[in-house]
């Protein structure tokens, strides 16, 4: 038979111990509320100091008798907090009695500086140097816009201009701060500048289109800038979603094609129906205009991005065009069987990429490297 674990018992309390314990707790409490009694004491005469008015003068007045008619002997805690041997009673002194002399090592408060609210203009005309919180950098760069410009503009041509993004929470919050400033405001769909607006930006020089293509060629991926490339080089003509992506040597089936005009669409850069276009914003951020591309120059763009037969059927199906070619046709000249996997792959490549076009066994290149 197992033996028993055997518990120890706790010690017995000792009551006077205990009680020893509850008296030193009752005391560092009550030495507390003294000390922010005084604290509220000492805030009063301030406040009666400067004429200030409240609520609870009556209540702080009784306090004041309370703590100078009942005053408690120093306690190891008041030394503690004091750092001395003055209690509590000492520095909050009655009214009736002199104040006590200041300690060698007491540090005086400087007065105070109640300063009243003043314009930027008053400041400056008083030679006062403080001046309100400087503008945030966008804010800044949607004001010296505005200026410069001198006449009002839409927020998607400032936008532009500050390559900030119309739809982003950041220009929101840039705009709304210029407004509360007086420095921007509102004239129905347009933004201006105003006489406060141009104090605060002085003397600004036009940004030029060079800086601000700059600015954006910065922000956009290779894609989205070949893409307002193509878009340009056609201007005014519109191109489907296929013919772009093809001057643009990119898949139209692609994620990162589908990507590109999110970012440019959201930035009012380019606008889309069925067909696509540049903004007015759009020519100013693709710059001059280029020639399109020669078909040598497609060609080239695209062969280096196809491998093995799927390049040399391109090829042979732009040197035809406008011309078809029937599979027979084509698989002889590039020397693939027309019934293989490997030929039913290659079409399968250009198709996807609507490089080439098939109908009833026969395929063509597309319109785009004719030009049309």
């Amino acid at each position: 038979m197992s033996a028993q674990p055997r518990h120890r018992l706790p010690p017995p309390i000792k009551i006077g111990k205990l009680v020893e314990h509850v008296r030193l707790i009752a005391r560092d409490a009550i030495t507390g509320a003294r000390l922010v009694m005084g604290a509220a004491i000492r805030l009063d005469d301030l406040l009666k100091d400067l004429d200030v008015e409240h609520d609870h003068g009556r209540e702080l007045d009784e306090d004041r008798e309370i703590m100078h008619v009942q005053p408690s002997p120093p306690t190891r805690a008041t030394k503690e907090v004091q750092g001395d041997d003055k209690s509590i009673d000492a520095w909050v002194a009655p009214p009736s009695s002199p104040p006590p002399p200041p300690s060698s090592n007491a540090k005086s408060l400087p007065p105070l500086d109640l300063v009243e609210d003043r314009t930027p203009e008053q400041m400056t005309a008083d030679g006062d140097s403080r001046s309100p919180a400087q503008l945030k950098r966008g804010a800044r760069s949607i004001l010296e816009v505005l200026v410069s410009v001198g006449t009002p503009l839409t927020r998607t041509r400032v936008a532009t201009l500050t390559g900030l993004s119309k739809t982003s929470g950041s220009f929101s919050t840039y705009l709304s701060e210029l407004r509360t400033r007086g420095l921007v405001v509102d004239e129905g769909d347009m933004l201006r500048a105003t006489e406060k607006g141009q104090i605060e930006t002085g003397t600004v020089t036009k940004t030029s289109e060079e800086e601000i293509r700059a600015m954006w060629n910065a922000k956009l991926g290779k894609g989205a800038r070949e893409i307002l490339a193509a878009l340009r080089s056609m201007h005014p003509r519109a191109l489907s979603r296929t013919q772009l992506a093809t001057l643009a040597g990119l898949s139209p089936s692609s994620g990162s094609y589908a990507t590109y005009l999110s970012t440019l669409r959201s930035n009012a850069l380019i606008e889309e129906g069925v067909m696509l276009r540049l903004t007015a914003e759009g020519l100013i951020v693709a710059g001059p205009k280029t020639k399109p591309p020669t078909t040598e120059q497609l060609l080239e763009r695209w062969t280096s991005k196809l491998q093995g037969a799927a390049r040399t059927m391109l090829e042979v199906l732009v040197d035809v065009y406008p011309k078809s070619m029937t599979y027979a046709e084509l698989g002889a000249a590039v020397k693939v069987n027309p019934r293989s996997g490997s030929f039913s792959t290659y079409l399968s490549k250009l198709r996807s990429n609507e490089l080439i076009s098939t109908d009833k066994g026969s395929a063509c290149a597309s319109p785009v490297f004719g030009g049309e």
